[in-house]
């Protein structure tokens, strides 16, 4: 069938040599896929208690990578699942199939210059990408597409609807607001006291253009970290894959956060702590602002995105309006990712500005974070 490939334009794909991210994330082992697993005499390593209730393989350490990487290496490489064979593309479902790069893997970030480190010829994503797609059927669009479905027909029934086009210009003539944190803090407020109708996006820019924006927006994003990142097992925090390919987990306790150094076993020693009030919010470059638009409009585009604010909604019963919870969730996600760039930074103690390299660096730390929200679509 026929899917959405259009985030893949642009990018490019290869796997790096001792990278072994993907290899961090629990996949789902399909029927078929233990069913081979058993003939091999493998199936010590199939376990159930994936977050998901379904069976997955086991983790070195409970809470470390893949049972099968050793020294970064798959051990079960041509039979590995196929959420390992697609890693960085996730396949989303929901009104359509779209195919999302997961921009955590370091793979998409290269340039056409040779590196003696990849794995394999860095190609098209758009390549990369297409066998994967091939698996898809028309059936499988049923159950998601009926979940919009019904979604969409109780906003309409609360009156609570914006369509979706609508929502998406809104959001793409806000976005350079998004760059700048008192335009922040202006869509956050609006989100939140926001009662009117869906405008047209200029007249909506227009209103915000008189806010006068009163948020701490410190306050906010160490709330947000807390959320994410101050969670008591290591094993359900987000990992950060380094420019050197070393992994870091931060873990919040308190007032502090404290980085580990990610083994293959599981986290391992602390590498540093700081103050939750000692992480500024740095201001962008130029070049950092012109990344962070690309960004935002990549996660406008995203169905999944969409999908997670409708899940976000449903769960409350659609006692907001859709715009302000798309642009309240669209504004917070924004804070998160500056925020943590600005703590990457101050652990490395490089720069009081946020500039391109610093962006990328705080992208491939969220990225895969926020593909990992629920959505009311599935991915497969």
């Amino acid at each position: 069938m026929d899917a959405d490939l259009s985030l893949l334009k642009g990018l490019n794909f290869t796997c790096l040599e001792g990278c072994g991210y993907c290899c961090l994330f629990q996949p789902d082992v399909g029927p078929e896929e233990e069913e081979r697993l058993n003939d091999m005499g493998l199936s010590w390593s199939i376990t159930r208690s994936h977050f998901s209730g379904s069976r997955a393989l086991k983790l070195q350490g409970g809470g470390g990578a893949c049972i099968f990487l050793k020294n970064r290496r798959c051990q079960i490489y041509e039979d590995r699942p196929h959420f390992c064979r697609e890693f960085p593309f996730h396949i989303y479902l929901g009104e359509r199939a779209q195919v999302i790069p997961n921009l955590s893997c370091r793979g998409l970030w290269l340039s056409e210059e040779g590196n003696d480190k990849y794995l394999m010829p860095l190609k098209p994503a758009e390549e990369a990408a297409m066998p994967f797609v091939q698996r898809i059927t028309d059936e499988m669009l049923d159950a998601p597409r009926k979940t919009m479905g019904e979604f969409h027909a109780l906003l309409e029934k609360e009156g609570m609807g914006c369509p979706r086009p609508l929502l998406s210009d809104i959001a793409a003539a806000l976005k350079e607001k998004l760059t700048d944190y008192e335009g922040i803090a202006a869509v956050l407020e609006f989100s939140w006291e926001y009662s009117g109708e869906p405008l047209p996006p200029d007249e909506i820019a227009e209103k915000l253009n008189g806010w006068a924006p009163e948020t701490d927006l410190k306050e906010e994003a160490i709330e947000g970290a807390r959320d994410a990142l101050g969670l008591e097992n290591p094993a359900d925090l987000p990992v950060y894959s380094a420019e050197d390919l070393s992994w870091y987990i931060f873990q919040i306790s308190g007032d502090r956060i404290t980085r580990k150094r990610m083994t293959e076993k599981g986290p391992g020693r602390d590498t540093g702590s700081l103050s939750l009030e000692d992480v500024p919010l740095l201001p962008l470059t130029g070049e950092a602002k012109a990344l962070l638009t690309d960004y935002i409009d990549t996660l406008i585009a995203r169905d999944a995105f969409y999908g997670y604010v409708a899940y976000l909604l449903s769960e409350e019963g659609v006692e907001s309006p859709l715009l302000n919870a798309y642009l309240g969730t669209l504004a917070t996600a924004v804070l998160d990712l500056l925020w943590r760039t600005s703590m990457l930074m101050r652990f490395e103690g490089s720069g009081a500005k946020i500039d391109r390299r610093a962006l990328i660096n705080g992208i491939v730390f969220f990225d895969a974070d926020i593909l990992d929200a629920p959505t009311l679509g599935e991915f497969v």
